[in-house]
């Protein structure tokens, strides 16, 4: 049984994956964050694993982030309420 629940994360996983193209600076420029990302810097969890892991990414949630799934890889950890655009983006 609990294979089953694994194979069916890895599918979503890879799904998601393959709809999310990686992070480049290009799309970083294109799209807009939605907070400052000092707050990341300031992080001590972001701190180790940026040391432990350098070419981890990690960066605040941008704008385009909700049409590229982030809410359905969301819901694979919590209960995730109905969430429109503009309310992910703090416009509402």
């Amino acid at each position: 049984m609990q294979e089953v629940h694994l194979h069916e994360a890895s599918a979503k996983r890879e799904a998601w994956a393959a709809k999310t193209p990686p992070p480049t600076v290009e799309v970083e420029e294109a799209s807009e964050s939605l907070y400052d990302a000092q707050i990341l810097s300031s992080c001590p969890s972001v701190q180790y694993l940026s040391a432990k892991e350098p070419s981890l990414v990690i960066r605040p949630l941008q704008s385009d982030d909700f049409s590229r799934g982030y809410l359905e890889l969301l819901q694979q950890l919590t209960t995730v309420g109905d969430v429109s655009e503009s309310e992910f983006q703090g416009k509402a």
